[in-house]
């Protein structure tokens, strides 16, 4: 079989990706009442929580009745799906800074102030490496080296069945030291879509190149630091 015509033939994948998530976009209108939701939820649960029925048998102070509204509006709008997931994050950190943090008073036990607590997360190594990670896959997709390295493997390898796994396997365990292993598990699968489906579902083939995909991105993933989160956290 021609591998390297199928692999070929199947289009521009990221494209179509494209497309069916362009159905997925925020509108503003959307988003806003989703918002307005969320507010009205956390605050109905705030005030509840705050009331003197409850806070006579819940021992709860101020800024713990603050954090549950915070962690009730966020987490609403993470499950509604009303903004995009990065902004909620950097929402739940400002208003925790706004309603929390107290500029100018006297620094803790930590030797930080109350505000600069909730910031000091950015500040970690480990956040910067991820970010360094994300920026190196980012560019490698862009730039489409994934999609041009597995196309040169597989016509390179796909000379017969055994050289084709090596080959899916090998670009795999490569890319994986670099981007997400998650992710790369996922790219590849939907580069191989059409050789996937030009062989029978029940093949040894089709079972093989899945489960070396994941068995090659596992391992690669554990190359290097940025290969995935608990390599950094471990080190």
């Amino acid at each position: 079989m021609n591998w390297k015509k199928a692999f070929t033939e199947q289009g521009d994948t990221r494209r179509l990706g494209r497309r069916i998530m362009g159905t997925f976009k925020h509108s503003v209108p959307q988003s806003v009442i989703k918002v307005i939701i969320g507010l009205c939820g956390a605050s109905v649960i705030g005030l509840l929580v705050d009331s003197e029925v409850i806070s006579s048998s819940v021992s709860i102070d101020q800024n713990g009745v603050k954090m549950l509204w915070i962690l009730i509006f966020v987490s609403s709008l993470w499950v509604m799906e009303a903004l995009p997931a990065f902004s909620i994050s950097l929402l739940a950190i400002a208003l925790e800074i706004a309603l929390l943090g107290q500029i100018g008073s006297t620094e803790n036990q930590n030797g930080s102030t109350s505000w600069q607590t909730f910031i000091k997360p950015w500040s970690s190594p480990l956040i910067w490496l991820f970010l360094g990670g994300f920026v190196m896959a980012k560019a490698i997709s862009n730039i489409g080296l994934d999609k041009i390295t597995a196309r040169i493997a597989i016509s390179y390898f796909g000379k017969n069945t055994k050289l084709l796994l090596f080959g899916v396997m090998l670009v795999s365990f490569v890319l994986s030291m670099f981007m997400s292993n998650t992710a790369t598990a996922a790219m590849m699968a939907a580069l191989m879509t059409k050789i996937l489906d030009s062989e029978d579902s029940e093949s040894g083939l089709s079972k093989a190149l899945l489960l070396g995909v994941a068995m090659a991105s596992s391992l690669g993933g554990m190359g290097t630091i940025i290969g995935t989160p608990p390599n950094a956290l471990a080190i």
